[in-house]
């Protein structure tokens, strides 16, 4: 049986309600992680100085995790056998959740 990691991820993200964002040059696509916070905030940021600065952060064979705009979580690392992809999942907040 083949299984296809990033499909595994998506499932359970997805039943626990959180984004999964693939992360890869030129970095299309990315600017909506963080629910378009950031977007919204500064039009203008660069993205593909954003998602070029994470791809080389983020040390192979480790899980990080940050906190972002508003105290949102993030958990990154990089995708084991895809050279130059990146993985974010997130945001999810910590503390009590309203009804």
């Amino acid at each position: 049986m083949n299984v296809e990691f990033s499909r595994v991820l998506e499932k359970l993200t997805s039943a626990q309600n959180l984004g999964l964002t693939k992360m890869t040059p030129p970095f299309d696509g990315i600017e909506n992680f963080d629910y378009g916070l950031r977007r919204a905030l500064d039009p203008a940021f660069d993205w593909k100085a954003f998602g070029d600065m994470l791809l080389h952060q983020v040390p192979a064979q480790t899980l990080v995790f940050a906190r972002g705009v508003f105290e949102l979580r993030f958990a990154f690392f990089l995708m084991p056998d895809e050279e130059n992809v990146l993985y974010c999942v997130g945001p999810w907040a910590e503390g009590p959740r309203s009804p």
